[in-house]
C-alpha cells in the first residue's frame, strides 16, 4: 500500500526498514532484512547514494524531481519557440534589387534621365513577385530596355523597350535567393 502525503513521514533521519527493503532489493541480497543492518547500510551508503529512507521522502524526492523537468520542460519549450522564430527571421530574409541605368544618348539629352523603381524598393524576398517599372528617357519615343540579372550573371527575364511603351516598360519577376540588378538602357 502507497501512503499519501498526509499519512507519509519525511524526516530524512526516520528509516522505514520496511520501504527501505522492499525499495532497494540489492541491499537485502546483500545484507538480509535485520533493521540493525539496514540502518548502518542506510547511514554508511544509502545517504550518499540518494535512497529514499521512508516513502515520505520518496514523495518529496518526486516533487522534486517533477520541478526540475518542469523547469527543462519550459526552457526547451522557449528554446524551441527562439529556435522558430530564428528560423522564421531567416526565411524572410531580404536580397538587394540595385539598379544599373545607361545613358547612351545623354549628350544629345542633357536634362533628361531614365527612372526605374520597383514594386519592393531596394530588397525583396526570396519568392517575392517584384515589379519593375522604368520610365523612358524623356524626349525619346521609345521606352527602355529593361533586363533582371542575378548575382551570377544570368538573365532572369527582359523586356525591350517598344514604340507603344513609350512611357514606360513593365516587368514582373520571381525574386530567387540572391541580390539582382536591373539593367535599363
Amino acid at each position: 500500500q502507497v501512503l499519501d502525503r498526509e499519512q507519509a513521514p519525511v524526516d530524512p533521519g526516520f528509516l522505514d526498514y520496511h520501504y527501505y527493503g522492499v525499495h532497494n532489493p540489492d541491499v537485502v541480497d546483500e545484507l538480509g532484512t535485520d533493521p540493525e543492518d539496514l540502518e548502518k547500510h542506510y547511514k554508511e551508503f544509502g545517504q550518499k547514494e540518494g535512497r529514499d529512507p521512508n516513502t515520505g521522502r520518496a514523495i518529496e524526492h518526486e516533487e522534486e524531481k517533477r520541478k526540475k523537468e518542469d523547469a527543462w520542460k519550459k526552457f526547451y519549450y522557449e528554446l524551441m519557440k527562439l529556435l522558430e522564430e530564428e528560423t522564421e527571421a531567416e526565411e524572410e530574409k531580404t536580397y538587394t534589387i540595385s539598379f544599373f541605368i545607361a545613358h547612351p544618348y545623354s549628350a544629345q539629352n542633357p536634362g533628361g534621365s531614365d527612372t526605374c523603381s520597383t514594386s519592393h524598393g531596394s530588397s525583396a524576398p526570396a519568392g517575392a513577385e517584384v515589379t519593375v517599372y522604368a520610365s523612358r528617357l524623356p524626349g525619346y519615343n521609345i521606352g527602355p530596355d529593361v533586363r533582371v540579372i542575378d548575382s551570377s550573371g544570368k538573365v532572369i527575364t527582359s523586356r525591350n523597350g517598344t514604340a507603344a511603351s513609350t512611357t514606360a516598360t513593365v516587368l514582373t519577376f520571381t525574386m530567387p535567393e540572391g541580390d539582382v540588378t536591373i539593367n535599363v538602357t
